[in-house]
């Protein structure tokens, strides 16, 4: 079995997809195997980070997206003094 096969069965989709880019960067580079496994392993565990969020986002079916930055505070009258109380 070779790395692909290998990382599709154990379900490491970022390994499976940017393994060769990896180890060609720690080639020119000349990383150590320890600084080429952690990259290789922050790259997996952002991408499960990465997907979990969005199927959470997808499993909670919001009518729309929001966020905090589009919010019109200035519309809310006496914000200031709700926001005092707590």
């Amino acid at each position: 079995m070779n790395i692909s096969q290998l990382s599709s069965n154990l379900r490491l989709a970022y390994t499976r997809e940017c393994w060769r880019q990896l180890v060609d960067e720690a080639r020119q580079t000349k990383q150590d195997y320890a600084d080429f496994l952690a990259n290789l392993l922050e790259g997996e565990w952002q991408l499960r980070l990465n997907n979990g969020q969005q199927r959470r986002l997808k499993e909670a079916k919001f009518p729309f997206k929001k966020y905090l930055k589009s919010y019109r505070f200035k519309a809310l009258k006496n914000l200031h003094s709700f926001l005092q109380r707590y």
